[in-house]
């Protein structure tokens, strides 16, 4: 058993370092050697998750016990909050990207935006939204991985807090900042998938 939970650490953090690298030398092998007008551009032209996560490592997250809900927003836009909704293969929306800054901290980046999760104000208090903001880098933004019951807990860099939802795993609940409770807790446990 504790094999198995060392496994499934090891493969999705594989999975979230692999995908950075990854796209991190694509993007950087392209911006280097191609002229302005080849360079890859986020584009609303990629329409789905689906093609994100084929082509461009963006995934679905969402809660562990029920696959078909996923983090998403109701529009790229920064202090959108960042909901729970049902999965939706045309939306863009639902997609976001773990990239490592080393240290086991990670951000997530929405889909065809430049918008990351981020603890609204920086807060440290208990029930703090998790909104979109655009990706600068801050604390507020990076979540350290940890691995409970073969899943993921996101815990807030500058907070100490863990991602959690305001309303359990409701459609349109939104998510939240709350004490880490480790195995005790589903509502903190998080995974991701491909479309």
């Amino acid at each position: 058993m504790i094999l198995n939970r060392i496994k499934s650490a090891a493969l999705i953090t594989c999975a979230i370092m692999g995908a950075s690298i990854s796209l991190a030398a694509t993007a950087q092998a392209a911006n280097s050697s191609a002229p302005a007008s080849q360079r890859p551009v986020a584009s609303a032209a990629l329409a789905s998750c689906a093609y994100s996560s084929a082509n461009l490592h963006f995934n679905y997250w969402g809660p562990a016990v029920n696959k078909n809900l996923v983090w998403s927003s109701r529009g790229s836009a920064s202090g959108n909050g960042v909901l729970i909704g049902n999965k939706s293969t045309s939306s863009s929306l639902d997609c976001f990207k773990g990239l490592g800054f080393g240290g086991g901290a990670f951000e997530f980046q929405q889909n065809q935006s430049d918008l990351c999760l981020n603890v609204a104000g920086n807060s440290k208090s208990s029930g703090a939204w998790i909104i979109l903001y655009p990706c600068i880098s801050t604390s507020n933004e990076k979540f350290t991985l940890n691995f409970f019951n073969n899943e993921t807990q996101l815990q807030s860099v500058s907070s100490g807090l863990c991602i959690d939802v305001a309303n359990g795993f409701n459609v349109y609940s939104q998510l939240v900042q709350k004490t880490c409770q480790g195995r005790s807790d589903i509502y903190q446990e998080w995974t991701f998938a491909m479309s």
